[in-house]
């Protein structure tokens, strides 16, 4: 086991990511709603007179397919983790009921909490955009992506730096940063723990190797409160882009989600393309077996991130201490043109929370798996649609398609498909009985154990057809623990195994593996992914291999994963008019190879 330094007082420099490149970052510019009737859900600012009467960011990324089935995150917990609270003042945000911060921490040390609690606007913005609720017909614009779901509110800072509405923060101990993890998805309220964590900041360094590289303190403090919650986790990439190397602790860790944003409302077609402030790879690779340098694919997937009318918080406290409420507190204000990833990350979380609604519902007996964050993850990678130029470093190999990179620096997985990952989801084979693979259908997922130096094999139960695309997503948590916080606040956490699975496809003859056609083996993420196009019909089937570990200091013999597929298994050309034929006679006959 490598232990990792016990951290006493800090005081530590946090910026939330919210990019203003053109966003309305003064309170006093923020205006009220229109009269009139809204589109659906949250709505982009620039392609209407009236700014919230713009584009559907819901049907942009294809909520409409949960909705249209009854599901909007009524049976998930969804929290946001900020600076500072949301505000439930506000029209949309009246349902969130519960509030965690490291309040009983300090006042158990003896210590002034200085502002730990405040309500802050940023948290007001990325709430409305994972669940914001409708409260008056016709102002479909309040709905955020899960509007149905429980909202929790997490804060973390202790000190608003700076002059009014800059955003900077800090906390001056380390329960105030562990608790706003560990009280929501360790401990919880009312009998549950959340199901979805999303954060949208980070830390403002750009030089320090841990802050960069995935290893510092608060990453895996961090990735051991994801791993032992199962939760799902999601961040913000930040808006350091267009350069690589900017995706900052503690999101760059491992265990989390991390999401780039797409623009913008008035592109063609609106949100097809990565915003040019959204942080991406290469990112730095710093573990226990040495520094890399700029080796890892850290952004898992992008979504809509500007361009948004968002709820207004316009008192003062949190960012805007200091300054004046021009809205003389009104509950009924929005931000025009909000961008940055810190709005395209809680996009996903609200997708992820619709996800955990279908998991409570249609895989109650099987909840824990259903809701694992692994499975979250694959699930929505896998449904990813593929931008223009998206290129994760497949080559062509030895007659297999390889890749060493698994993602795309710039856009992970691809682009939200919320329409596609309720198929991904719902459709085909829905996690399988036992922990080492089986006999599975063109699509589906699967929650697996996978023992060391073992193989889990998943064949498929029809040939799939030579064109059709397939496109396979693994996830996995590295294993890492936080262990406590003391009294003054110091962290103890451990980075504890880092195990390299590999992804493959295998072609299969008489019920054996026969010839490899992909392989993903990406060392330095715990994410494998390829999508190709099949050059033949024939049965096929998916390989989940132990290849091996970065490093283990725990003597790690087990490794849990989530694992999604997709294919569209069609009839063989000529063959469709010959099996009607065999019907209409009474004769049909089941070809195998």
């Amino acid at each position: 086991m490598k232990p990792l330094p016990i951290l006493g007082t800090m005081f530590l420099s946090i910026f939330f990511f919210t990019s203003l490149h053109g966003q309305t970052d003064d309170p006093s510019m923020s205006l009220k709603f229109g009269a009139g009737q809204g589109t659906d859900t949250i709505v982009s600012s620039n392609t209407a007179a009236d700014f919230l009467q713009g584009i559907s960011i819901n049907d942009i990324v294809g909520a409409n397919r949960f909705y249209n089935e009854g599901y909007d995150g009524s049976r998930a917990v969804v929290t946001i983790a900020e600076g500072g609270h949301m505000w439930n003042g506000h029209d949309v945000l009246g349902h969130v009921t519960e509030f965690f911060d490291g309040r009983q921490s300090y006042s158990n040390s003896g210590i002034n909490a200085g502002q730990l609690g405040d309500v802050n606007r940023h948290a007001v913005w990325v709430g409305h955009t994972a669940g914001g609720r409708e409260t008056v017909t016709g102002r479909e614009y309040q709905k955020g992506i899960a509007p149905g779901a429980a909202l929790w509110s997490s804060a973390i800072a202790t000190t608003w730096n700076g002059s009014p509405y800059t955003g900077s923060w800090s906390w001056s101990r380390g329960f105030a940063f562990t608790d706003a993890y560990a009280l929501p998805m360790l401990t919880g309220a009312n009998g549950r723990t959340t199901d979805v964590i999303n954060s949208s900041w980070g830390f403002s360094s750009t030089t320090n190797s841990q802050i960069q590289g995935g290893n510092w303190i608060f990453s895996v403090t961090l990735d051991g409160i994801v791993q032992q919650s199962r939760a799902t986790s999601v961040f913000a990439a930040g808006n350091e882009g267009p350069n690589s190397n900017t995706i900052r602790a503690p999101g760059n860790g491992y265990n989390s989600i991390v999401v780039g944003a797409l623009g913008s409302d008035t592109s063609n077609p609106a949100y097809s393309t990565i915003s040019n402030f959204s942080s991406r790879g290469p990112q730095r690779y710093v573990g226990p077996d040495g520094d890399f340098g700029n080796v890892r694919a850290r952004v898992d997937i992008t979504a809509p991130g500007q361009n948004m009318s968002l709820a207004f918080y316009g008192g003062t406290t949190g960012g805007n201490t200091g300054g004046t409420d021009s809205s003389n507190g009104a509950t009924d204000w929005y931000t025009r043109n909000a961008q940055g990833t810190s709005f395209a990350a809680p996009v996903v979380s609200g997708g992820a929370g619709l996800l955990v609604d279908v998991a409570y519902d249609r895989f109650s007996n099987n909840i824990a798996n259903a809701r694992d964050g692994q499975v979250i993850k694959a699930v929505l990678l896998n449904s990813a649609a593929k931008p223009s130029g998206w290129d994760n470093g497949q080559t062509a190999l030895g007659g297999f398609v390889s890749t060493t990179q698994a993602l795309d620096y710039t856009y992970g997985a691809g682009m939200l498909d919320l329409n596609q990952a309720f198929e991904q989801y719902t459709s085909g084979t829905t996690d399988l009985a036992g922990n080492d693979g089986g006999t599975v259908q063109e699509i589906g997922w699967d929650f697996g154990v996978i023992d060391e130096n073992a193989s889990s094999e998943y064949f498929f139960d029809q040939r799939l057809v030579e064109g059709t695309t397939f496109t396979a997503t693994l996830n996995w948590f590295v294993g890492r623990t936080w262990e406590g916080t003391a009294s003054n606040g110091g962290i103890t956490s451990t980075d504890d195994y880092f195990t390299d699975l590999s992804l493959e496809l295998w072609t299969v003859d008489n019920s054996q593996l026969d010839s490899l056609v992909a392989r993903s083996d990406a060392g330095f993420i715990n994410t494998e992914h390829f999508s190709l196009e099949l050059d033949e019909t024939d049965f096929y089937a998916l390989r989940v291999f132990w290849d091996g570990e970065r490093y283990d200091f725990v003597n790690n013999s087990l490794q849990t994963y989530g694992l999604a597929w997709s294919a569209t298994a069609v009839p063989e050309p000529g063959l469709t008019a010959l099996a009607f034929l065999m019907l209409s006679i009474g004769c049909c006959q089941r070809r195998r190879k």
